[in-house]
């Protein structure tokens, strides 16, 4: 924390993909993913409702807190827009813990959860895995 009390500088947080800690010495060791990617997001909406969302409503559903998940940068870079059919998380514990806030992302928004990703989100619930690689 920075002498003012009001910048963090580093510091250790609980990755929720992979439930290992990460040791942040800058902002640059941390990544804050979106659970419901941004890009599919933004994809799905534009699919369902035949427009892109107005900005006011774009940067609820990108700021939405309960779709954000704190990683490691690599474990992120790794995930990038991927969905639960494409990419897991490493830990069992993590991919269970994961499903549910991106169904409840997709509900809130009305954005749709394809077949694929569907047998992808019953893996995680599961704690298996779809994909190929693993983290």
């Amino acid at each position: 924390m920075s002498a003012d009390g009001c910048t963090v500088l580093g510091g250790t947080f609980p990755d929720d993909y992979s439930r290992s800690v990460v040791l942040a010495v800058t902002f640059a060791d941390v990544d804050i993913d979106h659970r419901y990617s941004a890009r599919a997001m933004w994809d799905r909406y534009c699919e369902t409702h035949g427009k892109p969302p107005s900005r006011r409503l774009w940067r609820r559903m990108y700021e939405d807190r309960r779709n954000l998940a704190i990683s490691s940068a690599s474990t992120n870079r790794s995930k990038g827009d991927r969905g639960p059919h494409e990419w897991c998380p490493s830990s069992p514990s993590a991919r269970r813990r994961a499903a549910a806030p991106y169904r409840a992302q997709a509900e809130r928004y009305g954005l749709s959860i394809n077949d694929q990703e569907e047998a992808g989100l019953r893996a995680w619930e599961r704690g298996e895995c779809l994909a190929e690689e693993v983290p």
